[in-house]
């Protein structure tokens, strides 16, 4: 899998627990976590330097994890401090590549 694709054409496989990079880049400017333009805003409200792009990533990384007692602690690599606003979003963003929307 690692570094040949796994099949996917035009994907690369990342060091998220063999989750496709790619895989995050497809989730497009869905609705339920209110879209990207609203999640930038979100990022940039809260001191993020983390982009849009970035978060799906972590996001991607959060759901390929072994689960955690606490299932928001993956946020902190976003921001230390997400306030609610942008935890509802990550929150969403992560539901949405679990049900495989993009």
């Amino acid at each position: 899998m690692p570094g040949g694709g796994g099949g996917l054409p035009g994907w690369r496989w990342g060091g998220y627990g063999g989750v496709p990079v790619a895989m995050a880049h497809a989730v497009p400017d869905v609705r339920v976590h209110g879209g990207d333009a609203r999640l930038a805003r979100l990022l940039a409200a809260a001191g993020s330097a983390v982009t849009v792009a970035e978060a799906k990533e972590i996001a991607a990384g959060a759901l390929a994890a072994p689960p955690s007692f606490d299932d928001e602690g993956w946020m902190a690599m976003v921001t230390p401090r997400p306030p609610a606003a942008l935890r509802v979003a990550l929150a969403a963003l992560k539901a949405a590549l679990a049900g495989g929307e993009g």
